[in-house]
C-alpha cells in the first residue's frame, strides 16, 4: 500500500571534475542542513517543549471539552485560552503541569460553560509559543443528525498514521459544521503501549503535521487493545500474543499470571472521566466507559484480561458484563453502538467468547452496530439472524494482511488503510469507508 505522498526525484547530472562534485556536495550538506532546522522549527516551535499534543478527550458534556499536552521539562509558563463561535478570547488561564518528574509535564484542563453544538477556538501556550486549535460543542440529545469518524491499530507506522488522517481531515473540512465532532479509536494506539518512547515516535508523533492537526481538532474516544499491554521487554508484558505471520493470531491475549504490576500509559494519556471504574481502584481489564452524543450511545468494551475457552459464561460472570446490561438498558438514545478490540466476527481471526456472551445482550437492547479493530484489514460482517452489523476497522497504520475469504456473515473486504464516517439522519445510519486517497471502498451502506 503506497502512503499517501509524492516521492520528488531529481536529477543534476555529473561531472567528473572533482573540485565541481565538491562544490555539489557541500551545497547539499547545507541545504539539507537549512531544510532540516526549518523542518524542526516548525514541528515543534517551543524548541522541544511541547512533547504531545495539544489534544482533545470529550468529556460527555454538551457544554466542555478537555484539552491536555506533555512537555519535555516544566516550562516557564502554560496556559490556555478559548474563543466561542462569535465571542471574544477570554483572559489566559494558567495550567498546573501533574508532576515534573521523567515523562511527566502532563497538563490538562477543562474549558466548561460552552454553548452547545458550536465552534470553539483555543489556544495552547507553552513559554508564549502559541499552538492554536478549534472543536466543536456536542449537540444535545434532541438532535436527530450527527456525523463522526472511526478508525483503528495506529501503530507501527505513523507516516501512515498521517496519510490516513490526512484523507479524514480533507472529508471533514468539506463540512466542518457538521463533521468536525470526535473520532472511535478501536485500539492499538502503539506498538509497545507500555513504554512512553512509542507514544512519543508514533501516535504523538509531532513530525507529521496532519496528525498533530488532527488531534487539535477532534477528540478521541478509544478502547484499550493488547498493544496497549506490551513492552519492548517482553518480561514486562501484561498478556499474551506477539504471534507472528501473515495471517492475525487465531487466539487472542490472556493475562500472564503474575504479570509485572505497572503504570498502563493508556490510562495516562486518555483519562476519560466517563470511565465506570475510578483511577485509584482500577485494574487491567476497567477501562469501560459509555458516552452519549446528540442522538448517539456508545457503550466501550475492555477486552483484556480474559480467559480465551469456550468452558463457562467467564464474560458474563465479570462485573463488566452486569454494567453494560444495566448501560445498555438505560439508554433511551435512538442509536447504540458497541467498540471493543478483538472482532466477534471478521474476516479473521475473531473472540469467540464475546460471540457467545455478548452478542445476546447487544441483541436484547437495540444495539445495531460493533466497531472492532485488531485485523489489520477492513472488513463488514452482517448477522443475518439479528441483523447486528460488525465492522472490522483496523487499518490507520499497522501493517496490513490479507483478509480471508469464507468466514461467517462477511459482505465485504478489502486490504487497504482506511477510515470510516458514520452519518446519522433520524432512525438510519449510514457507513462510508474510505481509504487514502479519499476513495470509496464499497458504497454507503445503511444500518
Amino acid at each position: 500500500m503506497k502512503n499517501k505522498e509524492i516521492n520528488m526525484y531529481h536529477s543534476a547530472g555529473s561531472s567528473n571534475h572533482p573540485l565541481q562534485s565538491y562544490r555539489i556536495a557541500i551545497i547539499v550538506l547545507l541545504a539539507s542542513i537549512i531544510l532540516f532546522g526549518t523542518f524542526v522549527s516548525a514541528a515543534d516551535p517551543s524548541g522541544g517543549i511541547m512533547r504531545k499534543g495539544p489534544y482533545l478527550i470529550y468529556p460527555n458534556t454538551t457544554t466542555s471539552m478537555t484539552v491536555m499536552w506533555q512537555t519535555t521539562t516544566t516550562p516557564g509558563s502554560a496556559t490556555i485560552s478559548w474563543k466561542p463561535e462569535s465571542g471574544s478570547w477570554n483572559v489566559p488561564v494558567t495550567v498546573s503541569q501533574s508532576g515534573s518528574g521523567q515523562d511527566e509535564h502532563l497538563f490538562s484542563y477543562t474549558i466548561t460553560g460552552l454553548p452547545v453544538n458550536k465552534s470553539v477556538s483555543y489556544k495552547v501556550s507553552v513559554n508564549s509559543i502559541n499552538y492554536e486549535g478549534s472543536f466543536r460543542t456536542a449537540p444535545d440529545s434532541s438532535a436527530t443528525s450527527l456525523s463522526f469518524y472511526a478508525y483503528g491499530d495506529t501503530r507501527t507506522y505513523p507516516n501512515t498514521m498521517n496519510s490516513v488522517l490526512d484523507a479524514l481531515l480533507d472529508d471533514m473540512n468539506t463540512n466542518p459544521g457538521s463533521r468536525q465532532t470526535f473520532c472511535l479509536h478501536g485500539g492499538d494506539f502503539t506498538a509497545d503501549g507500555l513504554d512512553e518512547s512509542y507514544w512519543d515516535s508514533q501516535f504523538f508523533n509531532p513530525n507529521y503535521a496532519r496528525t498533530s492537526e488532527f488531534l487539535k481538532k477532534m477528540p478521541v474516544m478509544g478502547a484499550m487493545g493488547n498493544h496497549e499491554l506490551y513492552s519492548s521487554d517482553k518480561n514486562k508484558d501484561i498478556v499474551t500474543g506477539r504471534k507472528s505471520g501473515k495471517k492475525p493470531a487465531t487466539t487472542h491475549d490472556n493475562l500472564i499470571p503474575n504479570a509485572p504490576t505497572q503504570h498502563i500509559l493508556f490510562y495516562k494519556y486518555f483519562p476519560y472521566p466517563e470511565y465506570v471504574i475510578p483511577a485509584s481502584t482500577r485494574y487491567i481489564s476497567d477501562a469501560y466507559y459509555s458516552f452519549d452524543y446528540g442522538p448517539v450511545h456508545i457503550a466501550v468494551i475492555d477486552a483484556y484480561p480474559y480467559h480465551n475457552t469456550d468452558a463457562g459464561n467467564y464474560l458474563k460472570r465479570y462485573s463488566q458484563y452486569q454494567w453494560l446490561k444495566l448501560d445498555l438498558a438505560s439508554s433511551t438514545a435512538p442509536h447504540k453502538i458497541v467498540m471493543v478490540h478483538p472482532p466477534t466476527y471478521s474476516a479473521g481471526s475473531v473472540e469467540y467468547n464475546f460471540r457467545k456472551d455478548y452478542e445476546p445482550l447487544l441483541q436484547t437492547n437495540g444495539v445495531k452496530l460493533v466497531i472492532t479493530g485488531h485485523n489489520h484489514f477492513y472488513a463488514r460482517n452482517v448477522n443475518t439472524t439479528n441483523g447486528i452489523t460488525f465492522l472490522t476497522l483496523g487499518g490507520g497504520g499497522a501493517p496490513l494482511v490479507d483478509p480471508d475469504d469464507d468466514t461467517l456473515y462477511l459482505v465485504n473486504k478489502s486490504e487497504n488503510y482506511h477510515f470510516a464516517r458514520i452519518d446519522i439522519s433520524g432512525p438510519t445510519m449510514t457507513v462510508s469507508v474510505y481509504d487514502i486517497f479519499n476513495k470509496l471502498i464499497e458504497p454507503p451502506f445503511s444500518i
